[in-house]
């Protein structure tokens, strides 16, 4: 599951400083959230929180993997179902 704007702000320092071109961390929190902006617009992130926001915005989505699969799945079960028996053989 993706993370919350919420949930990225307590990695964040919270300084408002607005270096990012933000005005506020909350504000940059959720729109890395939303995949606005890239986590290195912050100057401030903590080393301790780099790598796992770095990997949660730079990693594939679960779900979007698991989602196109079953789309693929779908798919060829349809295309299965046009195939007469002489066809499925063939296909063997």
């Amino acid at each position: 599951m993706a993370l919350t704007g919420i949930d990225i702000f307590k990695f964040l320092p919270k300084t408002n400083c607005g270096e990012c071109g933000i005005p506020t961390c909350l504000a940059f929190a959720m729109k890395l959230a939303a995949r606005q902006l890239e986590l290195a617009a912050c100057p401030y992130v903590s080393d301790e929180a780099k790598p796992y926001l770095h990997f949660t915005f730079t990693s594939f989505d679960v779900f979007d993997v698991q989602g196109r699969f079953a789309e693929i799945a779908r798919e060829f079960t349809e295309q299965i179902k046009t195939l007469g028996p002489s066809q499925l053989k063939q296909a063997a």
